[in-house]
């Protein structure tokens, strides 16, 4: 579970993080252990990944033009969200190039910040975080250098892992539904 340097020029992560992050993840070994308490393990562990990444990109607080985006996200992930807000799923039909935001975008802070899915985790960009901002009438925004989307492998092992993992559980739990958060909120 390393990181090598790549395109970005991303150092190699610290073993000691990596270390301390398989010894608390020692719960997905677990059957008895409920797989939303996994999930929330796995969104903690994100944490000590995105901190050592923070200085490396330009995303930030305050910084929402990536929540325009679709999000999408499986089935599995939107029950967390339910089970940690209250709110409740829907099932809308499969959608995409929302002109919208998304559900949970307040005042330009997301107001699920902490349960938030997994792709908002890993998602990064290099540059001018204005760069993100996309023309939806024609489609067409500016090039911005991405890290931590799907086709990119989440940008490191660890978060591939924790995909793989996340997918697995989806699959096996909602028949792999994968829908933009829009969809399901």
């Amino acid at each position: 579970m390393s990181h090598k340097k790549g395109i970005m020029n991303l150092p190699k992560f610290n073993e000691d993080i990596i270390n301390e992050i398989k010894s608390n993840l020692r719960v997905l070994e677990h059957p008895e252990v409920n797989n939303f308490i996994k999930l929330e393990k796995i969104y903690n562990e994100s944490k000590k990944i995105n901190e050592f990444l923070a200085s490396y990109f330009s995303c930030h607080c305050g910084c929402y033009y990536c929540c325009k985006n679709d999000v999408l996200v499986t089935r599995f992930e939107a029950e967390y969200i339910s089970w940690k807000t209250g709110l409740k799923v829907t099932d809308k039909p499969f959608s995409f190039r929302n002109n919208n935001y998304c559900p949970f975008l307040k005042d330009k802070i997301c107001s699920i910040y902490e349960h938030r899915p997994l792709i908002c985790r890993t998602y990064h960009v290099f540059g001018n975080p204005e760069n993100c901002k996309v023309n939806y009438e024609n489609g067409i925004g500016k090039y911005v250098e991405q890290y931590g989307t799907e086709i990119g492998m989440y940008g490191n092992t660890i978060f591939s892992e924790f995909a793989r993992f996340i997918f697995f559980v989806n699959e096996n739990m909602f028949n792999g539904i994968r829908k933009d958060i829009r969809n399901f909120f």
